[in-house]
């Protein structure tokens, strides 16, 4: 055999590993066929040693791209409207149609007239077949291209169900519908009990998609208005045929239960190769890793000029099979996905629409027979142009036209002469999709090159729909660049050097091919499709209100640390009663992000403040979201768009709230246990909500009235340096022109133990007094409770020999302050029964034994006056120690430290304090763990809040 070429290869002479992972399939599928063949190398020998071997010996399972023979050779496929004409007017029996995607269909209409009593000759009854195969969901009825809103259940097939046109409609209560979506098993209860002898118990449309729809014609004079058509023209919007996967493990292509709803343009391709009524091939003959690759191409997402993304490839319509050449049939759906049918050895394969790197590279050619080359010329094999039309959604489904595409340039090359090609998109229902097959069908078709050769058997791998690279040395050299192979048919042919034996040839056909034959830029080559264009002679509706938006725990989904952000939107109606959905999107971040598809709402559903209203989630916290949203009718209004928002989650994990007396974990209601552990190795005491001091025992929690409000007291150790603080009568106490009768009346803590400072009738000062320690710098802190007696006004001082003299007076009914000396603080609170306790706080300058006194006083700045024996003071436990109050005898008093923790839940959380005084303070991201408090500022918490 003379040698014609010599191919170096990107991998072995023996296998061809593809270059990367998208050739893979195309390759694989062929090597394994190779290693059958050259195995049975012997026995192939044996054969055809017997007999004479004409030019060609024996073909080997050639490659063969399907659709340009498909397109030459077949009838052409049916387009939206001849689709629309089959289905409203069948001439026989319905034909076997597969529904693809999301689309809106005609059924094949079965009517007929009947009812009983008063109903008699009024009911129109009619049976659709909508799918020949089971379906999703049906998502809208249309009657007269008018969406009919509905109340009920439309699978529901017992006595009194199904769906009826909704209240307020000018159908209702005209209409009802029944869908039946392959596993039903009769016609609705209701249609055979209304409609006797029209259908029988077994007309159930088995494992067919089948609506049944019941119309009474109503009144004589209402049914002009209402039934302007008779019989209506019914149309369908759903989720059709559930396909098979082959990329989840979890379905089983032997059962259609395990099967999803995907309208992804490879997926549905192959579905159709299997189970079409025609003839189904079985999985051996097809070729599922290149269909599996297909499928991920046709899901990835590409961008929209007006922002956010689609699907690369989807289909959304109905095949129609009418007993022809199956191939024919289904090649809608490839060109939905500029994909081609590939025949592979007798197996079905798919060459998908996208660029793939070149699987092996030709260098040099030894002999020039053998090789062709053909150059297309200006005309009908080299289009300049292509016009494409799509099934459009804004034209009810009817076919659209794109502006016709122009390969820049070519019209110049061609002589100034356009050449048209047609591109019919049924299957399509996305205007950018068909955009994007336009611009790559009119690319390939200006592949002006084609080479046809025979390869030596170290290419036996490559086959139809590969891409190879062509780098010819000189004078071939004009030839290089990128192929794809659209026919490989390796054989065994006669020896030319007239030995009688056989070689191995590859005869080959390619055309030239290029990545930006794919490429495809929205912001440059996307056309601008006005609404108002795709809606001739159809105002659109007028937009919703504006959008308010919320998130937070209000709308967050689910609770504790499970808990997911979301954003809540409501926009008031539109005013338009065209309305039939809205749409909307949302953006993340700032304004120079894409919009992304949010969904649809339908135009009749509000929530319980009349709004339309919709959620999105999951969001993350922190990352601004807007909404826009738009009303859609006939046509489109303008977008209207929310504010943005910042997503939170706020959902309290930890709730304390001691003013009110609610504790929370994780939403569940508990007590102060559950959320709070405090150890305290002492007594102590707290105001209650009577305002009467009390003593709550070793390690409980006191809940603290002092400040006018209910709260948690957290305190540090404390002590108090006076002995005897509830005995004014002790020695330790002296008494200067005053008195004192011991336990007088009811102290503050109800215990009548309260005594009572009595002024006599000197012309002087009238106090009572003790020895105190005065130490420079150090802050001293004195407190006493105080109730009037015949005196009101109280002089509390500090002084000593050097030390500059702190002194103020405290009205005790009603608290006001007057500084007499110094700079002193004081604070007061008034408790039950007249009483207040009044707390002196200064620092003295100097370290000496001075005293502290407490002065009677007839009037703000009189200390000094001549008493009349009776009026004074009662007082009781004076405290030398900061915070609440410690009772002590003969000897001095201590209280142990609160040391709290927060119980009952743990994690990353953010803390809010309430103080008393209503200030806060938070603690981001505090890492909460069992025996966690935070570091508060002051004693007394209101609230303590945990939330994520």
């Amino acid at each position: 055999m003379k040698r014609l070429m010599i191919a170096a290869l990107l991998c072995s002479a023996a296998t061809l590993a593809p270059a990367r992972a998208e050739a893979g399939p195309l390759v694989s599928a062929v090597v394994s066929l190779a290693s059958s063949v050259f195995g049975a190398g012997g026995f192939i020998a044996t054969t055809l040693a017997g007999g004479g071997i004409g030019a060609f010996a024996l073909r080997l399972g050639g490659s063969l791209l399907l659709s340009a023979a498909a397109r030459a050779l077949g009838p052409k496929p049916p387009g939206a409207p001849e689709l629309v004409r089959q289905f409203e007017n069948p001439q026989s029996l319905p034909a076997k149609r597969f529904v693809y995607g999301e689309t809106r269909i005609y059924g094949s209409p079965a009517w007929r007239v009947g009812g009983v009593g008063p109903s008699q000759g009024r009911l129109l009854v009619g049976c659709f077949v909508l799918n020949s195969r089971p379906s999703d969901a049906v998502t809208g009825v249309y009657l007269d291209k008018e969406a009919v809103p509905l109340s009920g259940d439309l699978y529901d097939f017992a006595p009194g169900g199904g769906a009826s046109a909704a209240a307020g409609s000018r159908w209702a209560p005209w209409a009802r519908f029944w869908v039946g979506r392959g596993d039903q098993t009769s016609p609705p209860a209701d249609i055979l009990t209304l409609t006797p002898g029209l259908f029988s118990a077994t007309d159930a449309g088995r494992g067919l998609t089948v609506m049944w729809v019941l119309f009474d014609c109503g009144p004589n004079d209402q049914r002009s208005w209402r039934w302007p058509r008779t019989p209506p023209e019914v149309e369908i919007e759903g989720r059709w045929s559930k396909v098979w996967d082959l990329r989840d493990v979890a379905q089983d292509p032997d059962d259609p239960a395990t099967w999803q709803f995907s309208d992804n343009q490879a997926l549905c391709a192959l579905d159709a190769a299997r189970m079409n009524p025609i003839r189904r091939y079985p999985l051996a003959q097809i070729d599922l890793a290149t269909f599996a690759e297909a499928a991920d191409i046709a899901d990835e997402l590409v961008p929209l000029k007006a922002g956010g993304t689609e699907p690369r490839y989807r289909v959304n319509g109905a095949l129609i099979f009418n007993g022809s050449e199956l191939m024919d049939q289904i090649l809608p759906l490839y060109a939905a996905g500029a994909a081609q049918p590939v025949r592979v050895g007798g197996r079905l394969s798919i060459a998908a629409g996208a660029f793939t790197a070149p699987v092996a590279t030709l260098t040099d050619i030894t002999e020039a027979e053998g090789l062709g080359v053909r150059f297309l010329k200006p005309g009908r094999d080299l289009a300049t142009t292509v016009h494409a039309t799509f099934t459009d959604p804004a034209r009810d489904y009817r076919t659209s036209d794109l502006e016709d595409y122009t390969v820049p340039g070519a019209v110049a090359v061609d002589g100034g002469l356009p050449t048209v090609v047609d591109l019919e998109l049924p299957l399509v229902t996305s205007a950018t999709q068909a955009m994007r097959l336009q611009k790559i069908r009119a690319k390939r078709l200006r592949a002006q090159r084609q080479i046809t050769c025979t390869l030596p058997p170290a290419w036996f791998a490559v086959v139809a729909g590969c891409n190879v690279t062509v780098d010819f040395p000189e004078p071939y050299a004009a030839l290089n660049g990128l192929y794809r192979v659209t026919s490989a048919n390796p054989g065994l042919f006669a020896s030319e050097d007239g030995s009688g034996g056989v070689a191995m040839r590859v005869p080959v056909v390619m055309e030239e091919i290029a990545a930006s034959d794919f490429a495809f830029d929205p912001e440059t080559e996307e056309q601008n499709r006005p609404l108002l264009a795709l809606s001739v002679g159809r105002s659109p509706p007028e937009p919703g209100g504006a959008i308010t938006t919320t998130t937070g725990a209000a709308v967050a989904i689910g609770a504790g640390p499970a808990a997911i952000a979301a954003v809540r939107f409501a926009f008031d109606p539109s005013p338009s009663p065209s309305v039939q959905i809205y749409e909307w999107e949302y953006r993340l971040g700032g304004t120079s992000n894409p919009w992304q598809a949010g969904g649809t709402i339908d135009g009749a559903l509000r929530d319980g403040g009349g709004q339309v209203s919709g959620l999105l989630a999951p969001v993350a916290v922190g990352v601004n979201v807007t909404i826009r949203a738009r009303a859609i009718g006939l046509a489109a209004s303008d977008w209207v768009v929310s504010a943005p928002i910042e997503p939170t989650l706020d959902i309290a994990r930890y709730e304390a709230d001691f003013s009110a007396g609610v504790y929370r974990i994780d939403g569940a209601t508990g007590t102060l246990a559950n959320v709070l552990g405090l150890a305290r190795a002492s007594v102590a005491t707290f105001v209650d909500g009577a305002g009467l001091i009390q003593t709550a025992a070793v390690n409980v929690p006191r809940i603290d009235h002092a400040a006018g409000v209910p709260c948690l007291l957290i305190e540090p150790a404390g002590a108090n340096a006076f002995t005897w603080s509830e005995a004014m009568d002790n020695a330790a106490w002296t008494k200067t022109n005053a008195t004192v009768m011991a336990n007088a009346i009811a102290a503050p803590d109800g215990a009548t133990t309260a005594d009572l400072l009595v002024e006599n009738t000197a012309t002087s000062s009238h106090r009572i007094q003790r020895a105190r320690a005065m130490e420079s710098g150090v802050a001293a802190t004195i407190s006493l409770f105080a109730k009037a007696g015949g005196r009101d006004i109280l002089r509390l001082r500090a002084s000593g020999t050097g030390m500059t003299v702190q002194a103020a007076e405290v009205q005790i009914s009603t608290g006001t302050v007057s500084v007499q000396a110094g700079t002193p603080t004081v604070e007061t609170v008034a408790l039950a029964g007249g009483w207040r306790r009044i707390t002196f706080m200064f620092t003295p300058n100097v370290t000496v034994s001075g005293l502290f006194e407490v002065y009677l006083c007839s009037a703000f700045g009189v200390s000094s006056y001549t008493g009349d024996g009776v009026s004074g003071a009662y007082l009781w436990g004076a405290q030398d120690g900061a915070g609440s109050y410690i009772a002590t005898a003969g000897a001095a008093g201590s209280r142990a430290a609160d040391l709290p923790a927060m119980q009952g839940v743990s994690g990353v959380m953010d803390l809010l304090a309430t103080y008393d005084n209503g200030t806060t303070a938070a603690f981001d991201a505090a890492p909460v763990l069992p025996g966690y408090w935070p570091t508060l500022t002051r004693q007394r918490l209101r609230s303590l809040i945990g939330t994520i």
